[in-house]
């Protein structure tokens, strides 16, 4: 089954957020663009209570506060997947179990799988893919 966080609440300030290891990397490079990386968020088990649910998604926010200005996208939870097969073919639901995704800015690769450890994502049994997203001309 898949989960992902749900709730609504205010958006932090980028100057109210905390210090964190990509926004002082960001500050770091001079003339250099940050890439931007794409955390996926796979499986994770929904909250037995919506008192464990509200818990979660405060420790969620928090993550995302500790990241800063760092944070490009947050807390994009799919709903309604559809898979399109190469014969056309449309089936209901996902054959990834994708349940949502955040874009973040970091020095490296290896910046943006550090913060994504610290997701509070992987305490509910889900698991993380941090890729690059690549710039294409068209």
């Amino acid at each position: 089954m898949r989960a992902m966080i749900s709730g609504t609440g205010p958006v932090i300030a980028p100057e109210s957020r905390p210090y964190s290891p990509v926004t002082q990397a960001k500050k770091s490079v001079t003339e250099n663009k940050m890439s931007q990386y794409l955390i996926t968020y796979l499986g994770g088990n929904p909250p037995s209570t919506p008192e464990e649910g509200k818990q979660h998604f405060a420790k969620y926010k928090e993550w995302l506060a500790s990241l800063g200005d760092a944070v490009v996208s947050p807390a994009n939870p799919l709903k309604n997947t559809h898979t399109i097969c190469s014969d056309s073919n449309v089936t209901a639901g996902s054959s990834i179990a994708m349940s949502g995704y955040t874009i973040l800015e970091a020095a490296s690769i290896e910046a943006a799988i550090e913060n994504a450890k610290a997701c509070p994502f992987l305490e509910i049994g889900g698991s993380l893919e941090v890729s690059e997203l690549m710039k294409m001309e068209v």
